[in-house]
């Protein structure tokens, strides 16, 4: 395990603690996916975005009773909405 994954599984550990939530209600998350959907987001749409667009995953995931599954899917809609906002941007003219 890497140092930064060690330190962000302690990190959600104790978030887990904190807010009282058992080990079976608590999953452990794909960090890599949700700072890679939580970075597009902030790079690509408005950065408050961000956080916003994780939020609402596992809000998805929670409502799904704690999927996952549902959680990558709602990471994955996410940024293929972020794509197409991308894509539907116009390039910056040269001058």
């Amino acid at each position: 395990m890497s140092e930064q994954r060690h330190f962000l599984q302690d990190w959600a550990d104790e978030i887990v603690a904190e807010l009282g939530l058992n080990n079976e209600a608590a999953l452990t998350p794909d960090f890599t996916e949700l700072l890679d959907v939580t970075r597009l987001v902030a790079h690509n749409v408005t950065r408050p975005g961000g956080p916003l667009a994780t939020y609402y995953i596992g809000l998805a995931a929670g409502l799904a009773a704690g999927s996952n599954a549902v959680a990558g899917d709602a990471a994955a809609k996410i940024t293929k909405l972020v794509e197409a906002k991308i894509a539907a941007t116009p390039a910056p003219e040269e001058n």
